[in-house]
C-alpha cells in the first residue's frame, strides 16, 4: 500500500514538473522589462539645466505588466566639479550669493534619482490614459542657505491620442525645497512627427506653475529631432523658456563669470534603448 502511494505520488509529482515549466514561463510572459541609457549636451529639466549648461550621464529601467501596471527608475549625473556661488531660485530680493563645493547644483548631490510607478489603460482604441506617482531623489542633498531637502514627490495624469500626448504633474510634498510650495504643477503637450521608419520630428510645450513663488512661473518649448544610426538614437532639439535669468544665475568663484542656466540652448544627445 505504501509502496502504491509512493509510485502514485512520484508519479503525479513528475507530471507537475512537466506542467509548471509552462505556466512559469506564461507567468514570466505577463511581465516585460526596458533599460535605456544616454548621454546629453545638457541635462534640461522644464526648460533649465541641471548640470550648469554642460554634459550629463544618463540611464533607467521599466517593468510593465501586461494589465497596465508598471514600475521603473531613471539617474542623471547633476552637477558640475568646479566650486561656485550661486543665489538659490526663490530666495528673497537682496539674497547674496552663497559659497557652495563640488557638484553641488543640487545642494551637495551630484546625482539625481527618480522612482516612479503607474497604471496605463486604453479608453478606446485611439486613446490610452495613464496615471501614477514620481518621487526625485538627490542623494544627502539639502540646499546650501536653508539646508532643507531637494526631494520632491508628484502625481501626474497623462493621456496619449496617437502621437499627441498631454499630461499633467502635481507636486503632493513642497516643491525641491521651496517652502510651502506643495501644490505646483506642471502642464505639457508633446506630438511625435514620423519622417520616415527610423526619424521623427518632436515638439513639445511646458508650464510650470510654483505655489507661493510666482516669479518662477515658466513656460518651456522644445522642437527637434531622431533618428537611428549606428545602433543608437540621435537626436538634436532646440530648447528655450521664460524662465527669468536672476532665478538661475550662477558665479564662478574663481573667475565671478556668471551663468544663466535657463537661456536658449541647442542639444546633443545619444542614446541606446534594450
Amino acid at each position: 500500500m505504501k509502496r502504491t502511494f509512493l509510485a502514485a505520488f512520484l508519479a503525479m509529482a513528475a507530471a507537475s514538473a512537466l506542467i509548471m515549466p509552462s505556466d512559469a514561463a506564461a507567468q514570466r510572459s505577463a511581465w516585460s522589462g526596458s533599460g535605456n541609457f544616454s548621454v546629453v549636451s545638457d541635462y534640461r529639466f522644464r526648460g533649465v539645466s541641471q548640470t550648469y549648461n554642460l554634459p550629463a550621464v544618463q540611464g533607467g529601467f521599466d517593468l510593465g505588466h501586461t494589465a497596465g501596471f508598471y514600475f521603473g527608475t531613471w539617474a542623471s549625473s547633476v552637477g558640475t566639479n568646479v566650486r561656485d556661488r550661486r543665489i538659490p531660485a526663490g530666495s528673497p530680493a537682496g539674497t547674496q550669493p552663497s559659497t557652495t563645493t563640488a557638484g553641488t547644483f543640487q545642494g551637495g548631490a551630484s546625482l539625481e534619482l527618480d522612482f516612479y510607478g503607474g497604471y496605463r489603460f486604453e479608453v478606446t482604441r485611439n486613446i490610452e490614459l495613464d496615471v501614477g506617482v514620481i518621487y526625485y531623489y538627490y542623494p544627502g542633498a539639502k540646499d546650501a542657505i536653508s539646508l532643507r531637502r531637494f526631494d520632491t514627490t508628484e502625481f501626474y495624469v497623462g493621456a496619449a491620442f496617437g502621437n499627441l500626448t498631454a499630461k499633467a504633474n502635481y507636486a503632493i510634498s513642497d516643491f525641491f525645497s521651496l517652502v510651502d510650495s506643495s501644490g505646483a504643477y506642471y502642464v505639457d503637450l508633446g506630438y511625435v512627427y514620423p519622417l520616415g521608419k527610423t526619424t521623427n520630428v518632436v515638439a513639445h510645450v511646458g508650464y510650470q506653475s510654483v505655489k507661493n513663488f510666482s516669479r518662477l512661473n515658466n513656460t518651456d518649448w522644445k522642437l527637434g529631432a531622431t533618428t537611428e544610426a549606428l545602433g543608437v538614437t540621435w537626436g538634436l532639439a532646440y530648447i528655450g523658456s521664460t524662465a527669468k535669468d536672476d532665478a538661475y544665475t550662477v558665479l564662478n568663484a574663481s573667475d565671478g563669470v556668471a551663468k544663466v542656466v535657463a537661456k536658449d540652448t541647442v542639444i546633443l544627445s545619444v542614446g541606446k534603448t534594450f
